[in-house]
């Protein structure tokens, strides 16, 4: 809300003549599956990271990933031979569990989220989740995402507006 005095008719000749666009503010609703978007993101950041921290650790102590486990989804093949891996340091060991116990606990989140996101989406927006679906490149989650940030569709009276 502006007060001074200026800027109120500023803003009052800009609606008169139109130049102000009508703008949506997100119900409880919406941003309850807002949140949970957001959420996920960091916790996907979060997966990065700690991927990202548990490399350089091997890298630092010379031990060689083995030829195929090196991808950027981690196979169970190759959690099981970190598990079974020894560093030859005992506070490297107590470190690489750790870090292996918070990259458990972020894919289990991150998979409970989605699925949360996912199963909103397909109860509240069933329609609109099915035409976004059925868009090549567009699976579940990115359709998820993509009404959680504009809600309705349909208030959107064109593409050039849903674009802009």
């Amino acid at each position: 809300m502006k007060t001074d005095k200026i800027d109120a008719k500023n803003i009052a000749r800009q609606l008169r003549v139109g130049n102000l666009k009508k703008i949506t503010i997100p119900g409880l609703q919406r941003e309850s599956i807002r949140s949970l978007t957001s959420q996920r993101t960091a916790l996907v950041r979060d997966y990065r990271r700690i991927k990202t921290r548990i490399k350089p650790l091997l890298l630092y102590l010379q031990i060689d990933i083995p030829d195929g486990m090196d991808s950027p989804k981690w196979p169970l093949k190759f959690l099981s031979w970190l598990d079974a891996l020894d560093l030859g340091y005992s506070n490297s060991n107590q470190t690489l569990k750790s870090m292996l116990s918070h990259y458990r606990f972020i894919d289990l989140e991150l998979k409970s989220l989605s699925n949360q996101i996912r199963l909103y989406c397909k109860q509240n927006h069933k329609t609109d989740y099915n035409l976004l679906s059925s868009i090549p490149g567009i699976a579940g989650l990115t359709a998820s995402y993509i009404l959680a940030e504009i809600g309705d569709i349909r208030r959107f009276t064109s593409f050039k507006k849903f674009a802009s």
